[in-house]
């Protein structure tokens, strides 16, 4: 698709160690390796600025954009847009694992913040939800730090024929990282997902009663109710249940 000058001097590549130095000092401090910026606009044009030129150019050689989707807003798993070629490539490749995008629909484009960490950091995920005003933050203080390059950029957007670009998801298909649907086919309640979330990363009873600041027993009744709904007669039965249908890469709504 794109020819080896594109390769050498786009500037998507050309600014990565820019990119790399605004972002060094977050990457330390939340413990992740990996950011991009991104625009899609109405008429399939887009830019991207990333931390790392060599990932980029491997996803576009192997055209990851093309099986990717693209989401209108929300917060979503790399495991809920991307392709399982793509995360494999970028966890051997890149070493960038447990990746998550922030979208935000404009009127002429949608705007994803892309973040990965390496694959050793099993507990980034909760990093992220913990902290996600954090991110947010960065988010803008990044556009304020690049504008000159986001400028730039806009003079060099990237264009794909309309037939090579992932599937756009609209608002209303695009909410499957919070678990409302797949909870709801099970009537799981508010506080029975986010037992369950914890409960998938590792933490006991009594460590997802502190995190929820309820009480011990009140979080083994939740873990109780959720083995009568998934059919499973003991907790790792049911630990194993929902890893098998997907849970573990799901978010609560509530959490966010």
């Amino acid at each position: 698709m794109f020819s080896d000058n594109f390769y050498k001097n786009h500037f998507c590549f050309e600014s990565s160690n820019d990119i790399l130095e605004v972002c060094k000092p977050f990457f330390s401090e939340a413990k992740i390796n990996y950011f991009d910026y991104c625009r899609t606009y109405n008429n399939h044009d887009f830019l991207i600025l990333a931390s790392d030129g060599h990932w980029v150019e491997h996803f576009f050689k192997k055209e990851f954009y093309i099986t990717g989707t693209l989401k209108n807003s929300g917060i979503h798993l790399w495991s809920n847009h991307h392709s399982e070629s793509m995360l494999r490539d970028a966890k051997s490749v890149a070493n960038h694992d447990n990746g998550i995008t922030f979208f935000e629909k404009h009127e002429d484009y949608i705007e994803s913040y892309s973040f990965a960490a390496p694959a050793e950091n099993v507990v980034v995920v909760d990093f992220y939800l913990t902290y996600r005003d954090h991110f947010k933050n960065f988010c803008l203080s990044f556009k304020e730090k690049t504008h000159k390059l986001i400028k730039i950029s806009e003079k060099n957007k990237i264009k794909l024929p309309e037939s090579m670009i992932g599937e756009i998801v609209p608002d209303a298909c695009s909410k499957n990282l919070f678990m409302n649907s797949i909870f709801n086919d099970k009537k799981i309640s508010r506080r029975e997902s986010q037992c369950l979330y914890f409960m998938l990363r590792g933490k006991s009873c009594s460590e997802i009663a502190l995190i929820l600041k309820i009480d011990r027993r009140t979080v083994e009744v939740y873990v109780n109710k959720l083995k009568e709904k998934f059919n499973c007669q003991t907790k790792g039965q049911l630990i194993e249940k929902a890893i098998m249908l997907g849970y573990v890469n799901m978010i609560p709504e509530s959490l966010m």
